[in-house]
């Protein structure tokens, strides 16, 4: 069994492209640009980027905003993405006993996405599972987002002397979490029921694949 299993957010332990594409949406509208449409928004959240990445993938033509409209933006998409969050947002089936398990042998479990950490903690308390996690790592200025590996190579990893890579596992449903797994070295569980696509040459080097988080249950039980 793995000593530490880093989760990704979005598309693996919830499903809230409904207030994404609500959000996204409405920021457009509000600053005048053109809407983009359902699939848009849905291919855009299969890469899993940062909320910058995600406003110029879905509007080429928005050419680099300075630092004060990035910002306008930002907050704009973060309060209708929380006005919405609570009633469009779920947790997927099986999830809290996935985690239970997993705590249950004491293995350590870890947030690691490009959502804002304040959305994450604000969704697991909602969702009462926040007690399961010992760090959540989000968009933040103080890392670049994944697939770089640098808030594994300069926080997870230092901070556990005593393990070795193949202690740990990345749990995830997008290519943007495969890469994050590869560039660390470690281990890749693939959830299919996510937002994203792997290409067949990605899905014959991962460790797991699993179409519900009851399968993925069962393949690390049986560990």
């Amino acid at each position: 069994m793995y000593r530490t299993v880093i989760f990704d957010f979005d598309g693996t332990l919830c499903s809230s492209i409904a207030t994404i594409i609500m959000a996204m949406q409405g920021t457009f509208a509000h600053f005048g640009r053109p809407v983009p449409t359902l699939s848009a928004i849905t291919r855009m959240a299969a890469s899993a980027p940062d909320l910058t990445q995600s406003f110029y993938m879905l509007d080429p033509d928005l050419g680099p905003l300075d630092d004060l409209t990035l910002q306008e933006w930002s907050e704009f998409y973060r309060k209708t993405y929380r006005a919405s969050d609570a009633k469009s947002s779920s947790l997927y089936p099986g999830i809290e006993e996935l985690l239970t398990m997993l705590s249950k042998r004491g293995v350590e479990l870890i947030i690691v996405s490009n959502k804002s950490i304040e959305s994450i903690r604000r969704s697991l308390k909602q969702f009462d599972i926040d007690t399961f996690f010992s760090e959540i790592y989000g968009d933040s200025v103080q890392h670049p987002p994944k697939p770089d590996p640098n808030v594994f190579e300069r926080n997870i990893l230092p901070s556990r002397p005593d393990h070795r890579l193949q202690d740990f596992l990345m749990v995830g449903d997008t290519e943007t979490d495969f890469h994050f797994a590869r560039a660390c070295g470690i281990d890749m569980a693939w959830v299919e029921y996510g937002f994203g696509q792997l290409n067949a040459d990605a899905i014959q080097q991962i460790r797991f694949q699993a179409n519900t988080p009851e399968m993925l249950m069962h393949q690390l039980e049986g560990l």
